[in-house]
């Protein structure tokens, strides 16, 4: 009995250990999976997002939509898939980063575009895109898939 009395303690650590351990796989994998927003009713972001050990990494595909004109439907004209930039976590708030090119088909990049996802149900978010100047611009509702 009084071996097992000395183990207790590094059963506890351990058991310590790892609850925190698993505490931040969990956190993390509230927003892993596969999102989507649309708008118009056709995709406008995908986002893919995935634990990698204890961070969350991703990518974000942007759909281009375009119209001739406002009697015509919207079409979706083109994709570009970005890499989720400096992902981080703060509760039920997802913030990253993507990369910007400076015109639809040009190669040169401008500064970075700036997100925050909301978690505000199991499989749904709130996705907002920020300004240069740090203004909330648009905002689309994300959905699970």
């Amino acid at each position: 009995m009084k071996t097992n009395l000395r183990l207790l303690p590094v059963v506890l650590l351990f058991a310590v250990v790892a609850t925190a351990q698993t505490g931040k796989s969990v956190a993390g994998s509230a927003f892993a999976g596969a999102w989507r927003g649309s708008s118009n009713g056709l995709p406008s972001i995908d986002l893919k997002i995935e634990n990698a050990g204890s961070k969350l990494a991703g990518t974000a595909v942007f759909y281009l939509q375009t119209r001739k004109d406002e009697s015509e439907p919207w079409r979706v004209a083109s994709e570009a898939t970005l890499p989720m930039l400096s992902p981080t976590v703060q509760g039920k708030n997802l913030m990253f980063e993507v990369p910007h090119h400076t015109c639809h088909g040009c190669t040169d990049y401008g500064p970075n575009v700036r997100f925050e996802m909301e978690l505000t149900g199991q499989n749904e978010a709130r996705l907002v895109r920020f300004s240069d100047s740090g203004e909330q611009r648009d905002t689309v509702k994300l959905v699970r898939k």
